[in-house]
């Protein structure tokens, strides 16, 4: 059985988390290989060009993907008006954990 954390714990781990995937998609080295051949493939004005490229962007969908994961594992509720309005604060709570630490 389950135990669900407070789910305002669960926002702040999930801000943290969010943050670092999000520095590792747009800014670390090991997808650097991804990034390039994202941008010789589609070019520099591409959408798929921009988005993994945008902290914002990326932060979004990774945001929408901890938030469902979350709420699939319990630890969240299932409400979908909860899940609308816990994907923007994640993805806002990663940007600002984000500003922080002194990256982008």
């Amino acid at each position: 059985m389950v135990t669900m954390m407070h789910p305002l714990v669960v926002a702040v781990l999930l801000g943290f988390a969010v943050a670092r995937a999000t520095g590792i998609v747009v800014d670390d080295t090991v997808t650097l290989p991804l990034r390039r051949a994202v941008l010789r493939r589609f070019g520099p004005k591409s959408s798929i060009s921009v988005l993994v490229h945008c902290h914002w962007c990326v932060g979004w969908w990774v945001s929408v993907l901890a938030v469902t994961a979350a709420v699939l594992a319990g630890q969240l509720p299932v409400h979908p008006v909860f899940q609308l309005a816990a994907a923007p604060a994640v993805a806002q709570l990663a940007a600002l954990i984000r500003a922080h630490s002194g990256s982008r």
